[in-house]
């Protein structure tokens, strides 16, 4: 073999090999272009997913934390004898690891804040939160228009304090107090102020809370709530800590006037109070207005200018009004029995247990809204009525939190109607834990 030969044979097997174990540049373009496309399409649903579950995740923590915070109403705080008689969410015998507190120590009771629920509820992550700075005892804020976010000594509305789970502080400090990526899907607390009537008011007596889960996206979903009753609720943009809650609030409640904050003239929602506190409205005929002796002269109806004032007389029938308001008043009206079973829980055991709710005549069963049916702190996997004016509801015993043990152990189930009205009851049952 020439060496010519053997020169060419090898430069042309080279070339075949080159060919076979590579891509040339028009092959090159088409996979480059065929994965754009896959992720063009691929990305957005992601995102979209994401988005969604996100969305979902917020709207179960907010949604589970109103129900715990509730359950703490009606399990420990309602029946509590304060020293003032007046109930708020302060817990004058809390659990023994916040008695050990110096807030306790020096106040006498517990705030019922991230801390504590953290404590109630320890499978979920509670953060503490502030409105323009200070807290519900130090009552310093720092601008007098309460109804803008922006307060004069903090560069944000909203500050994270500190984070907790099992009763145990996993984050606080400086560095975590705008860190909206740690604060996300987590349970805000704020108790320094609370949203109501399209603005932020004072706390002063921690008459109210305010609870708020943040997206990821940036949306934040809030409800505020008072003595087991929801005030408010709804979604704003978060706008990194800058945004708040929208006016007028959400799901038309604003009250008359919507200025005067709850603790005024007007209960939340605005109905009639039941002392019927709105009917001297009533009297406003076109003509006493112009006797300045009228408040005296309905002791003495007389006067021979205003025969038509004895007609006034009849506005107290006006509470017929009250006709709602009766329902909510008085709790053991509406419930007639509660049982559950089985009669013996042991804690360590799964599975479920049963409560059977049946409510008295006049009190519609299929009104009761079921995501709001709780029992130490978990919520219902099934709800079922029967013909009788009973519900019959499901419970994990796994979703319960704080059951004690004991032969004669107190099962409150609590909820509320679609129109807001509150329900309670209770059955002994005997808690094992071996």
């Amino acid at each position: 073999m020439s060496p010519e030969k053997h020169s060419y044979t090898v430069v042309r097997r080279m070339s075949r090999i080159g060919d076979e174990r590579g891509f040339n540049l028009v092959e090159m373009t088409v996979v480059i272009l065929i994965l754009a496309v896959l992720v063009a399409i691929a990305v957005p649903i992601f995102m979209r997913d994401t988005r969604a579950g996100d969305k979902a995740t917020a709207v179960h923590n907010l949604s589970a934390g109103e129900r715990l915070y509730d359950y703490v109403w009606y399990d420990r705080l309602a029946s509590q004898n304060t020293p003032d008689g007046v109930n708020s969410y302060r817990d004058y015998n809390p659990p023994e690891a916040v008695k050990g507190g110096s807030f306790y120590q020096s106040h006498g009771y517990a705030l019922v804040d991230a801390q504590y629920m953290s404590i109630a509820s320890p499978q979920m992550q509670w953060a503490q939160l502030t409105v323009g700075g200070g807290s519900a005892t130090s009552g310093a804020l720092a601008a007098a228009d309460l109804s803008d976010l922006y307060l004069t000594d903090v560069p944000s509305g909203y500050s994270v304090q500190s984070i907790w789970k099992g009763g145990t502080q996993v984050s606080s400090g400086g560095d975590i107090a705008q860190d909206w990526g740690l604060f996300a899907l987590k349970v805000g607390v704020v108790d320094n102020m609370y949203y109501w009537a399209g603005g932020w008011q004072p706390n002063t007596d921690n008459f109210y809370v305010t609870l708020i889960v943040l997206e990821k996206s940036g949306t934040a979903h809030y409800v505020t709530l008072q003595n087991g009753a929801r005030l408010d609720n709804g979604t704003f943009a978060w706008d990194n800590g800058g945004g708040h809650p929208p006016d007028p609030v959400a799901e038309g409640d604003t009250p008359p006037g919507g200025d005067n904050p709850p603790g005024g003239d007007t209960p939340p929602g605005g109905d009639n109070p039941p002392g019927g506190d709105t009917t001297p409205t009533t009297p406003t005929t076109p003509t006493t207005p112009t006797t300045p002796t009228t408040p005296t002269t309905p002791a003495t109806p007389g006067g021979d200018t205003t025969p038509t004032t004895p007609t006034t007389p009849t506005t107290p029938t006006t509470p017929t009004t009250p006709t709602t308001p009766e329902p909510p008043v008085d709790m053991n009206e509406i419930i007639s029995t509660i049982r559950i079973e089985p009669e013996t829980l042991n804690l360590k055991s799964n599975g479920v247990f049963t409560a059977f709710v049946s409510l008295k005549a006049g009190f519609d069963v299929n009104n009761i809204d079921p995501d709001t049916v709780v029992c130490f702190g978990a919520s219902t996997t099934k709800f079922n009525v029967n013909g009788n004016n009973t519900m019959i509801l499901k419970f994990r015993r796994g979703d319960m939190v704080g059951v004690p043990v004991g032969d004669a152990v107190e099962f409150r189930v609590s909820g509320c109607y679609y129109d807001g009205t509150h329900w309670s009851g209770h059955d002994h049952v005997r808690v094992i834990n071996p």
